[in-house]
């Protein structure tokens, strides 16, 4: 259990990373259009667009791969009848806003950073 609890405290820190890279970059393109004027406009909006599928894509294989080791710790809990009371992945009793899906979150950042990305360079 202590394997599984410490990859699951591992998996999240991954995710939280990601995250905070993702806004960095964001927010550094969004610095460089406004302090860099020798460049075109179009061309940091286009970075930002490519920059969010990039996330979009890593974010996934991240939930995915965590999907994964959802299942695969799931079956070994439902093989060892005495495990019931580590199992750290039900979420019976929790507040509304911590059962949040990590996907929605993981993928949906990016993806409303996408959208806004190309409303903005259509709009030009």
């Amino acid at each position: 259990m202590k394997i599984l609890n410490q990859h699951w405290m591992n998996d999240n820190n991954v995710i939280n990373v990601k995250l905070t890279q993702y806004i960095g970059v964001q927010t550094l393109l969004i610095l460089a259009f406004e302090k860099i004027t020798r460049a075109p406009d179009w061309l940091w909006f286009v970075l930002g667009l490519i920059s969010s599928i990039f996330w979009i894509c890593s974010m996934g294989r991240t939930y995915f791969l965590r999907e994964k080791w959802h299942e695969a710790s799931q079956n070994i809990i439902s093989q060892k009848t005495d495990l019931g009371a580590f199992d750290f992945l039900q979420t019976e009793g929790t507040v509304w806003y911590a059962m949040v899906s990590t996907g929605l979150v993981q993928i949906g950042v990016p993806f409303i950073g996408f959208i806004i990305w190309g409303v903005v360079l259509l709009r030009m």
